[in-house]
């Protein structure tokens, strides 16, 4: 490494390196990255997916994180109900 080389220069640097070593030793997705052509967006595009995938992700996540806490709850009474039948027939 030189003293003015930097990270984004090695890694440019030795994509190329990567694309050889892998060539021909991949799945139909790694196939159509090497085939494809690279892609730009405007900043009005990236804003619309990022709200359309806001629009996705935002109620799964509101309705996962209070369905996860309602089963750790449940398991948690569950496994008191049990240790409090197992002390009351054994006890």
């Amino acid at each position: 490494m030189g003293e003015g080389s930097t990270s984004s220069e090695m890694n440019a640097a030795s994509a190329p390196d990567l694309k050889v070593a892998i060539k021909g030793q991949g799945d139909a997705a790694l196939a159509f990255l090497e085939t494809s052509e690279v892609v730009t967006y405007t900043r009005e595009e990236e804003k619309a997916v990022v709200r359309k995938i806001d629009w996705v992700l935002m109620p799964l996540v509101c309705h996962a994180y209070p369905l996860r806490y309602m089963i750790f709850i449940c398991s948690m009474l569950l496994i008191n109900i049990r240790i409090l039948y197992t002390y009351k027939c054994f006890g």
